[in-house]
């Protein structure tokens, strides 16, 4: 995962929202990549055997000496290729299902990112409530209504 420079950003407020936005991002993209790669595999695969089941009936019907065979012959090479759709249509059904799964969690995760920022932004903010109450400037120097002699 990538992170960002300790030099990015003075606030760390903005630094953990920064930083969870980027751990979304990152996610999301891994997630993108995992997914195409399963959808890729599965079409070679049903590439694959379309053209072993075509070329295989091509074959055969070439070597048919009687007319009447070739319809049959036709249709005997075809049905293993209706069994091999069904079962690519059940594997990428399994390949969406996961992804919109883990999609769904990874959209999850910038809410816990972002309650997180909103608590350290409001710790922050309740810091500075705290010193101006007490003569301070929320960095800890002294306020300005007071002198240094």
């Amino acid at each position: 995962m990538f992170s960002l420079p300790e030099n990015a950003s003075p606030n760390p407020a903005l630094r953990a929202q920064l930083e969870a936005q980027l751990g979304f991002v990152t996610t999301l993209s891994q997630r993108a990549i995992e997914l195409l790669a399963r959808m890729s595999e599965l079409n070679l695969q049903i590439t694959r055997h379309t053209l072993e089941t075509a070329l295989d009936t091509g074959r055969q019907l070439a070597a048919c000496t009687d007319p009447m065979q070739l319809v049959p012959t036709a249709m005997r090479g075809w049905q293993p290729l209706g069994e091999q759709l069904r079962n690519y249509q059940h594997s990428l059904m399994g390949v969406i299902a996961e992804a919109q799964t883990g999609l769904g969690q990874a959209a999850q995760a910038p809410n816990l990112a972002q309650h997180m920022a909103q608590d350290v932004a409001q710790s922050m903010a309740q810091g500075a409530a705290h010193a101006m109450a007490h003569g301070m400037a929320p960095d800890g120097a002294a306020g300005a209504g007071q002198r240094h002699h």
